[in-house]
């Protein structure tokens, strides 16, 4: 998990320098980047997943032995699934994702500029293969 903290650090001092500047908060909930969302508001997310600024999409397993975590992509957006490299379209349902130990859910928006910069870290870690 070290290794995956690190690799985001110039999209974290991106969101810190974010935070500072606009008064945004690094994590946030769903409801901040999808406001419009009816699903989003009725669903209660609180615990399940949150975005790491806007660009990503984080859902720890909270389940003690669970290897797999239920996400909910909103409309409207796709998604790539950081370890697999798939691209999810997001519709207003929960999608099932493997997360093994060490391996959290984690989506990037699909053409998003971070996501060159976050999966070259992530190989240059070893937590990717190369391509």
């Amino acid at each position: 998990m070290a290794l995956l903290f690190q690799s985001l650090l110039p999209y974290r001092e991106s969101l810190m320098n974010e935070a500072y500047t606009q008064g945004w908060p690094i994590l946030r909930h769903m409801i901040l980047e999808f406001p419009e969302n009816q699903v989003i508001q009725k669903a209660d997310l609180r615990y399940e997943q949150f975005m790491l600024g806007s660009e990503i999409l984080v859902a720890p397993v909270t389940v003690s032995g669970a290897t797999t975590k239920k996400v909910l992509l909103p409309k409207n957006s796709d998604w790539l699934h950081v370890w697999t490299e798939l691209i999810i379209k997001g519709n207003d349902q929960f999608v099932d994702f493997q997360a093994p130990i060490g391996r959290p859910c984690f989506l990037i928006r699909h053409q998003s500029s971070i996501t060159d910069l976050v999966l070259g870290n992530l190989r240059n870690a070893g937590l990717l293969e190369q391509n």
